[in-house]
């Protein structure tokens, strides 16, 4: 969620601004890519404790990746609004 947080406002200045949107990187997808499994590990850590030590790890990294992620949104966006 941080990356979607980072970048909205981004976003709705290159949707109003009429210049598009950036090509998606490779950090942003990996960043989904992980996401699909962080999020369905932290739900099974709730019931079964054992899945921490696999959601916890995973969520550092979704964290990690998705800061990258958003900021290169944001360097993009200002790029191509340049």
């Amino acid at each position: 969620m941080m990356r979607e947080v980072i970048a909205a406002p981004f976003a709705v200045v290159a949707l109003f601004s009429g210049n598009g949107f950036p090509p998606a990187r490779y950090v942003a997808k990996a960043t989904t890519f992980t996401q699909s499994f962080a999020l369905p590990a932290l739900m099974l850590s709730l019931y079964y404790p054992v899945w921490i030590y696999f959601s916890l790890p995973l969520s550092i990294v979704v964290l990690v990746l998705g800061v990258i992620s958003g900021f290169h949104y944001i360097k993009d966006v200002r790029k191509i609004n340049e």
